[in-house]
């Protein structure tokens, strides 16, 4: 989990639980957000290329969300302005 402090967007990393018909994403939430809401955006998901997120990491400056997945191997970096 990682928190913008600029705007107070929280990222956090959702799994499906290891089951192979839910996939892993990114949820953003405000801090302001009360109660059980959606999150505002999803990052890699549904039906993404995510499988198995093991860590969420913020580029501010350059308005990125990194994310690490054991299954795939891979570090993927995605661009998401609107959420910064």
């Amino acid at each position: 989990m990682q928190i913008n402090p600029d705007n107070g967007m929280i990222f956090v990393s959702v799994g499906g639980g290891g089951r192979h018909d839910l996939e892993d994403f990114v949820g953003v939430w405000s801090v302001f957000d009360d109660g059980e809401v959606p999150p505002r955006w999803t990052i890699g998901g549904p039906q993404g290329v995510l499988r198995d997120i093991r860590g969420v990491a913020l580029d501010r400056k350059n308005k990125n969300v990194i994310v690490t997945d054991k299954t795939l191997n891979a570090i993927l970096t995605f661009h998401v302005p609107e959420a910064f």
